[in-house]
Order: C-alpha cells, then sequence, then structure tokens
C-alpha cells in the first residue's frame, strides 16, 4: 500500500468502512442501505467520500483496498443485514 493510499485508509470514518465492508460482500447500494436503515443518498455520498480519500474512481476498488489493509478479512455483516438475507 503507498503512502497515498495508507493516509486514504486513515481518513475514513467508522461509517464510510462499514458501507465499504458491505461492498466487498456484493452489496450495492440499495441493498447497503436496507441493511444499515439509510437512504441511498446517505449511501452513495459515503462511498463518494470513501473513494475521494483512497484516490480511486470505482467503491469495489475502493472495498478491495479496504480489504486489503484489514487484513483480507469482512468480518460478520452488520446484524440487521443477517435477519433480512
Amino acid at each position: 500500500m503507498d503512502m497515498a493510499t495508507r493516509d486514504g485508509f486513515w481518513a475514513l470514518t467508522e461509517k464510510e468502512k462499514q458501507t465499504l465492508r458491505l461492498i466487498v460482500r456484493g452489496h450495492d447500494a440499495k441493498s447497503s442501505a436496507r441493511c444499515l436503515g439509510l437512504s441511498v443518498h446517505t449511501i452513495n455520498e459515503r462511498l463518494r467520500d470513501a473513494r475521494r480519500k483512497m484516490a480511486v474512481s470505482s467503491s469495489r476498488e475502493a472495498a478491495r483496498m479496504l480489504l486489503d489493509a484489514e487484513g483480507g478479512s469482512i468480518g460478520a455483516p452488520p446484524p440487521i443485514c443477517r435477519r433480512t438475507r
């Protein structure tokens, strides 16, 4: 991970990381919003901010970079996601 990416990773909020973890599990903005009880607009804002901080153009790329930075573990999904899937 280069310096800019590392800085971007540390700049991510926990909410942005939570959203990216759902993306890496295969969720899109709509299903992420449903899982988290948020609007699609809010999810898209989080993804846009994460892409900017990570200096990438794709949310999936940002999600993969987060996964790599966290050691390849996506952890358990939020409890609400497990009930709705």
